[in-house]
This record gives structure tokens, C-alpha cells and sequence, in this order.
């Protein structure tokens, strides 16, 4: 062989090697960069093997069942105190307009009953019965109730009274049969479980007890 060809020939074999060295070396950068992109896409690194995937059809956790709110109760508030300090009543509000009526020290034949039932109770069926009906946020509605007391207790009839507080005068409906009046306290007389007679507004306790006379004579 010529020496110019040998000389070529030693010369062009290494840079013709180091040429594909670098190529591959190219097309390995390169495919490294497009793996990683790819995985990036995907939210996975280009580490995780195929079989860490969730299965489509696999069963996703139950999520938690949801904690009940639960209100918090409001204190007791005092709004009616015999002159002696042994009867008082009470309201507690569960909520701005629901509430319920504690009465203690009260003598036998007087009964706290709840604010708008849906119909006149059971145990007003049997016997003579006085209910006041009578706003809470009335400070003259709430007076007529110890003349009531004391008339009612002047009765030889076992006569029964019931104190129903309210808040809405349009809560009488459930349980008066539609009847209601913006005119308060409301004196309801009941005989065996029917309504018998109604009277509206503030009493004396001597009118209290000349109309009791008159409905339901002793």
C-alpha cells in the first residue's frame, strides 16, 4: 500500500470511530430527554415500573361518613319568680326559634306545656282545664300568669292549669283548629279534651275568676 493511502487510511479510521461514538452517544441524550418529558406527562418518574399503577377497576377507598353538627345548648333563662321565690319558670332555646319551658316549685295542679304542638295534648282530655296562652317577650303577658295561679288554686273543682308560652302569635293554629289573635294572653278553657271557651287579653284576677264562674260553674 502507497504510503499517502496508508497514512489516510490510519488517519480517518479514528475520526470516522469518534464520529459514531458521539452519534450514539447524540441519539442516547436525546431519547433519555423524550423518556423524561414523557414521564413528566404522565405524573410519574421515569423510574416507576408499569406495575405500580392503580388498576382501572380496582375499588377506590370509602370516604368518611360525614361527622353530625351538634348545636350547642343555650343557658337557661329565668323569667317568671313567685313572690316567695319557690316557683320559677324557665325557657331554653335550642335554636332562635325553638324553645322549651321548665317550671319548678309549682304546686300540683299547674303544668308546663310545650309551644306549638300539633294538636291539643292528651292529658288535657280529661277533667276542666285553664290554659294561658301567653308571649314570652311580654312583660304584661308574663304578670297575668301569678293572678292565674292563684284564681286557678281558689278552685274546689280540680281544676288544672296550663302555662304554653309562645313566640309567634299565629302558633295557636295547630291546635285551636285555625284560631289565632294578636290580642295576648289568650285564656283557653278546656272541658274533657274540647275547647269550650276563649277569652283575649290581660285579666284582673277578679275578672279571671267571675269568667271561670260564668263557663265552667263550680
Amino acid at each position: 500500500m502507497p504510503l499517502y493511502a496508508s497514512l489516510r487510511a490510519t488517519t480517518l479510521f479514528p475520526l470516522r470511530a469518534c464520529r459514531s461514538r458521539l452519534g450514539a452517544a447524540f441519539v442516547l441524550v436525546i431519547a433519555a430527554f423524550v423518556i423524561g418529558l414523557q414521564s413528566a406527562c404522565d405524573g410519574r418518574r421515569p423510574s416507576d415500573a408499569p406495575d405500580s399503577q392503580v388498576p382501572e377497576n380496582a375499588s377506590t377507598p370509602a370516604s368518611p361518613a360525614p361527622v353530625p353538627k351538634t348545636i350547642p345548648v343555650r343557658p337557661k333563662r329565668l323569667f317568671y319568680e313567685s313572690e316567695d321565690g319557690k316557683l320559677k319558670m324557665y325557657t331554653q332555646f335550642r335554636t332562635d326559634d325553638e324553645f322549651t319551658l321548665e317550671v319548678t316549685g309549682a304546686p300540683q295542679y299547674v303544668h308546663a306545656l310545650p309551644p306549638k304542638p300539633a294538636r291539643i295534648e292528651p292529658e288535657l282530655g280529661k277533667g276542666v282545664w285553664l290554659v294561658v296562652v301567653f308571649s314570652i317577650m311580654s312583660t304584661r303577658d308574663v304578670k297575668c300568669l301569678s293572678g292565674a295561679i292563684r284564681v286557678v288554686g281558689r278552685r274546689k273543682d280540680g281544676m288544672q292549669l296550663g302555662i304554653r308560652p309562645f313566640l309567634d302569635y299565629d302558633e295557636t293554629k295547630s291546635w285551636l283548629d285555625g284560631f289565632w289573635s294578636t290580642m295576648s294572653p289568650l285564656w283557653v278553657v278546656i272541658k274533657d279534651g274540647k275547647v269550650i271557651h276563649i277569652d283575649e287579653g290581660p285579666y284582673s284576677e277578679e275578672g279571671l275568676l267571675a269568667m271561670l264562674k260564668r263557663v265552667v260553674p263550680e
